[in-house]
């Protein structure tokens, strides 16, 4: 069976105070990131689909830089979403949780929502 793997860097957004107190209380220290210039990647990942009528999932992720843009490959995102069946669908997400971080309210209408996936 071939493999194939889709990533697509859509939005880079710095960190608002106020998110970035939520990330100080619960998670920076674990992820070992200055906060200074800390900035929110985020992106659309597609993998292809064994099932029958379906090419590819798409998921809807989201990752913390430090201030030059750099984070680690290995590490798993911050934040994603379950699987999603098209990549319009992905796209517009992507734009609506844009729209939240430039807001500085990812703390609230965001990462309240499921649980974050960070380590």
């Amino acid at each position: 069976m071939i493999s194939c793997y889709d990533f697509y860097p859509c939005s880079y957004v710095s960190v608002g105070n106020k998110d970035l107190d939520y990330l100080e209380i619960t998670y920076v220290s674990e992820l070992g990131i200055p906060k200074e210039g800390m900035q929110w990647m985020i992106a659309i990942d597609g993998h292809q689909c064994p099932e029958a009528g379906i090419h590819y999932k798409w998921e809807t992720m989201i990752f913390i830089l430090d201030k030059n843009k750099n984070y680690e490959y290995d590490r798993p995102p911050f934040y994603t979403t379950n699987p999603i069946l098209t990549m319009e669908e992905a796209v517009a997400l992507a734009k609506e949780w844009k729209d939240i971080l430039s807001r500085d309210l990812g703390h609230k209408e965001l990462f309240q929502r499921t649980t974050v996936a960070a380590q």
